[in-house]
Formats: C-alpha cells, sequence, structure tokens
C-alpha cells in the first residue's frame, strides 16, 4: 500500500509556556527512527463574512477579502513562530508544521481540527496533547478538547498532564 513504516506523532502545541515542554517530552519519550513529528497549532482565525444591512448592496463589518487576508496572515505568523520556537529541539527529527484555522473556538472545533488533522496522516498515527485544569464555570463553558478528542479519536490520544510537566516523573516518563 506503500504506508510508511514509522507512525504519525502529531504532537498539539499553543502559546502557552508549557508547549516546548510537550514537544521536548514527545521527542525524547515517543520519537524513533522512521517517525514523523507533525507540530499541529490551531489558530483562531475571524470567519470571512460580511453582514448585510438589509438594503442591497449595503453592508458593514470587514469585506470578506480583507478578513481572508488578515487570516492568511496570521496563519503565516503562526508557522514562522513554530519555526523559531521549535526548530532546534526538532533538529534530526523528520518533521512538519501544520498551521490549520479554527472559525469556532470551542473545544469541539478545536477537537475536530485536530481530528481532521490526523485523518490526513497515513499508517499509525498517535496524537499527543496536554490537559489543562480549569475549573468551575471557565470548564462548563469553554469544555475541554482533551476530554472531545479521547471521547472521538480512533487513534491513540496521549494525554500529559498540563500541571505536572515540570515534574521529573512526567518529564522522564516512558510510555
Amino acid at each position: 500500500r506503500g504506508e510508511r513504516e514509522g507512525r504519525a506523532l502529531l504532537v498539539c502545541v499553543d502559546v502557552h509556556e508549557e508547549s516546548p515542554l510537550v514537544v521536548d517530552w514527545a521527542v525524547k519519550n515517543l520519537y524513533r527512527p522512521g517517525d514523523v513529528l507533525f507540530l499541529l497549532h490551531i489558530v483562531q482565525c475571524d470567519a470571512p463574512a460580511e453582514v448585510f444591512h438589509g438594503f442591497y448592496g449595503i453592508s458593514w463589518g470587514e469585506p470578506m477579502d480583507n478578513q481572508k487576508k488578515k487570516n492568511e496572515e496570521l496563519l503565516r505568523k503562526a508557522e514562522r513562530y513554530l519555526r523559531v520556537k521549535y526548530g532546534k529541539v526538532l533538529e534530526g527529527t523528520e518533521h512538519y508544521f501544520v498551521v490549520d484555522p479554527n472559525y469556532g473556538g470551542g473545544a469541539s472545533e478545536v477537537g475536530d481540527a485536530i481530528l481532521a488533522c490526523a485523518g490526513k496522516r497515513e499508517g499509525q498515527v498517535l496524537v499527543v496533547v496536554a490537559k489543562r485544569s480549569r475549573k468551575g464555570a471557565q470548564s462548563w463553558v469553554l469544555g475541554s478538547s482533551t476530554q472531545y478528542l479521547l471521547e472521538r479519536s480512533r487513534w491513540p490520544v496521549v494525554v500529559l498532564p498540563w500541571s505536572d510537566l515540570h515534574s521529573p516523573s512526567v518529564r522522564g516518563l516512558h510510555p
């Protein structure tokens, strides 16, 4: 079938300070020769749409072309950020930077974007995420993209406890 022998390691990152620890952990503990690392960053974008006033030809809001250009620039900046932030730790690995837009912002939209990215990979796929602790109303309103993934993913998901990423027991944990 022409499938790769190694695995596709889909490591989900964002701009929080613990993301480099997640990448470092994945490289040290999961990556092996033949694997391919995909660093996935989901970028919150505004949906390109015009809001019509009700009269033919009169609208307000950001014109669609302008919003598309802004979103494209956001995605380019995010990819540059990933290259600068993670280039050194990824030296010696086969890796790609994947930047996908998210127009919704909720846990299900982020989870669906991660699952869609995983679905584009051939062979064995392993999804790596960090779990943040949210308390009270914040958890109820925002939900958990990690929980969403665990409930819906057809691929294995490795969940690293966000609050314990500095702990030597998690940094040195081998699967």
